[in-house]
């Protein structure tokens, strides 16, 4: 669906507007800037959307963290440190793919997210073994 974007110097229709057939804007607002795009898209979000991003990637963050104390508790292994591990390990990529997509100029999928969350926390426990593997603690 398209929406009329109206350029800086015309006045803002009201919320919900849709121009009846044939409408055309009133001369005495001007033309519009040279390359701007009267009919934007409406399918996309909002820049209000991609800011709340950092809700539906807390919940891929919060899914994981639950998934790996659940996985350290049928293995055996948990304790404070793997608790503490769990959460950190999950709380980097979450702020930084939250941050990436409020920021974002393009709407972002929430598969595009998922995808995205989980490539960062496989890098980010790849690096952290490395440094453990080199003597790191």
């Amino acid at each position: 669906m398209q929406r009329l974007n109206p350029p800086p110097n015309w006045p803002a229709p009201p919320a919900g507007w849709t121009p009846p057939s044939g409408w055309q804007p009133d001369p005495a607002w001007g033309p519009p800037p040279a390359g701007w795009d009267l009919w934007v898209s409406d399918d996309g979000g909002t820049r209000r959307d991609r800011q709340a991003a950092f809700g539906p990637v807390g919940i891929v963050a919060g899914a994981l963290v639950v998934v790996l104390v659940l996985a350290q508790a049928a293995l055996g292994i948990f304790s404070a440190r793997a608790m503490g591990s769990a959460v950190g390990s999950a709380l980097l990529p979450w702020l930084i793919v939250s941050l990436s997509v409020r920021y974002s100029r393009r709407e972002w999928r929430w598969w595009a997210i998922v995808l995205v969350f989980f490539a960062v926390w496989v890098v980010l426990r790849l690096v952290s073994a490395a440094g453990q593997a080199a003597g790191g603690t």
